[in-house]
């Protein structure tokens, strides 16, 4: 089994070497990308996705909450998936920020065949407004996990996530 590696780490160049060929994609914090190692001694997107894909993986990024998206703009015809963060990073149960998916809506604008996932704040109050904005990958940690029933739950968001992109 492989899973996705989401690199929060200051040198994600030796994460993605640490994890190897376990991980099916990788997505890098764009807050973390350099100019190239021989510039600044962080890796650049060429290097990540050049990495990424020597492991037989798919690559993307992630940006957070207060991040500008220009930061990941110029990097668009590299990856494979966006994350938006939309919620800031670091603990789960928070409401989603609404100003993020005015992110995901413009990323789903410039690259309509983009995977573009949510990651925050997700559960059935938000999952349709997400959904409409453009997101077509959800994480829905404390939606699922506080709910007693964790398959019906996570049937509810995806019947209310098909509804909002009719």
């Amino acid at each position: 089994m492989r899973a996705t590696g989401v690199v929060m780490v200051e040198d994600p160049l030796a994460a993605m070497n640490t994890i190897g060929t376990r991980a099916e994609m990788y997505l890098v914090h764009v807050e973390t990308i350099g100019h190239g190692t021989t510039v600044d001694g962080k890796a650049s997107v060429a290097e990540l996705e050049a990495r990424a894909r020597g492991l037989g993986a798919r690559f993307g990024l992630v940006v957070n909450a207060k991040t500008q998206l220009s930061a990941v703009l110029p990097y668009l015809d590299r990856v494979d998936q966006l994350l938006v963060m939309t919620v800031e990073a670091g603990f789960g149960g928070q409401q989603l920020i609404p100003e993020t998916l005015e992110k995901v809506a413009t990323l789903r604008k410039l690259r309509p065949e983009l995977d573009i996932e949510v990651d925050g704040g997700i559960d059935a109050s938000t999952v349709g407004r997400a959904a409409k904005a453009g997101a077509n990958v959800m994480v829905a940690g404390s939606a699922l996990y506080g709910a007693g029933d964790v398959s019906s739950a996570a049937q509810e968001l995806l019947s209310l996530a098909g509804r909002a992109r009719q």
